[in-house]
């Protein structure tokens, strides 16, 4: 696994939950495991496993993985995986998404490792902040809304692929026709946003799919927008 920087270690540290940390050893968690007959089972296992072992000791926050259709459409296709807050969760849960549209083991490690991640500091940081301090930690590299691993992690992903066995699913195609001019809201996540603070509700702009495939603008306050598709990303994409 890749170390961690001298400047994200403190801050790796601070989450850091000293009453948990690596009661499990390395050794077990790097031993085969039984094929999972469903892909739910399959994608419990890899949770648990790369909590303990990409995030060694972190206050696991409550959620839960499934396979299903993430919301919102980007680029005329489904996000790849998608993390809700625990807030829109009745019983204050994060809920996580992987696309029946991917089948490939070491492609759902890495959405579910950028997932992770989202549940671990919060999704009210999107895609900057805290978020992509420990996307480097663990070995993800930018950009940070389509993160892909960097070689040593993709290095310990295809060991967990093969440790896990066959992802028991075949591959969903959507194959619907949808609406292409449709103009996409963006809006500005500065929470400190002057407009915000003024207008009780973030600036937001109508844009083209073009123009979101080329990059979002950016708010009057400096930051860069958002689409507002509750976190999704596109098939190019790792939620």
């Amino acid at each position: 696994m890749p170390r961690l920087t001298d400047a994200v270690a403190p801050w790796y540290d601070d989450f850091m939950d000293s009453t948990d940390n690596n009661e499990t050893s390395w050794a077990s968690w790097m031993t085969p495991v039984d094929d999972e007959v469903t892909r739910e089972g399959w994608l419990l296992t890899a949770i648990e496993r790369m909590a303990v072992s990409l995030f060694p000791g972190f206050t696991r926050p409550r959620w839960r993985v499934t396979c299903g259709w993430p919301k919102g459409v980007r680029g005329g296709k489904h996000a790849v995986g998608q993390c809700w807050p625990r807030t829109s969760s009745d019983d204050s849960t994060y809920e996580m998404f992987i696309s029946p549209e991917i089948d490939q083991p070491i492609e759902i490690l890495h959405i579910l490792a950028h997932e992770m991640i989202h549940a671990i500091v919060g999704c009210e940081e999107g895609h900057k902040g805290q978020f992509v301090k420990l996307c480097k930690a663990i070995g993800l590299v930018k950009p940070w809304t389509a993160t892909t691993p960097g070689p040593e992690l993709a290095k310990t992903l295809a060991i967990y692929a093969v440790q896990l066995g066959p992802y028991p699913h075949a591959r969903l195609n959507d194959v619907r026709k949808r609406q292409t001019t449709r103009m996409l809201k963006a809006t500005c996540p500065d929470a400190n946003c002057e407009y915000l603070a003024n207008n009780g509700k973030p600036y937001a702009v109508r844009i083209s799919q073009q123009t979101a495939d080329f990059g979002c603008p950016t708010c009057p306050c400096g930051a860069e927008m958002e689409l507002d598709s509750a976190g999704g990303e596109s098939l190019r994409e790792a939620a």
